[in-house]
């Protein structure tokens, strides 16, 4: 017997990192994220090594559970940071392309900061 808070947070952390990697995937333009500790392989060996560790120890599945909540969301953290800096690596890029097609380094008296609309971003972006 698992307790159901026990129980929610560790099906919210069996799916929490694939919904972040299919996120990533298909609106953050990375290839693949697949970065992070928790895979499905890992998550299917905690519930049968805890299924097999009842046996000898009767909150097993407790125990497996927690781990899968922790790791889960470490998972998560990290797929997160990994789609950050994929993100920011890609703005800046774009950027770095678009002072370099106008050769000035500083837009409009700025100060040194470059504001991008969102035609030069596309533009820049699809070179």
């Amino acid at each position: 017997y698992v307790s159901w808070p026990i129980a929610t947070f560790a099906v919210f952390s069996m799916i929490a990192p694939s919904y972040v990697r299919a996120r990533a995937e298909s609106t953050g333009g990375m290839k693949k994220c697949d970065v992070g500790f928790l895979e499905r392989p890992e998550k299917l060996l905690f519930v049968v090594l805890a299924i097999v560790g009842l046996i000898f120890y009767p909150m097993a599945l407790d125990v497996a559970f927690i781990l899968i909540i922790v790791l889960g969301q470490i998972t998560v953290v990290q797929r997160l940071a990994a789609t950050f800096n994929f993100e920011k690596s890609r703005v800046n890029k774009v950027a770095r392309k678009v002072l370099r097609r106008n050769k000035t380094g500083v837009a409009n008296g700025s100060g040194g900061h470059v504001s991008l609309d969102e035609k030069q971003l596309h533009d820049v972006s699809l070179e």
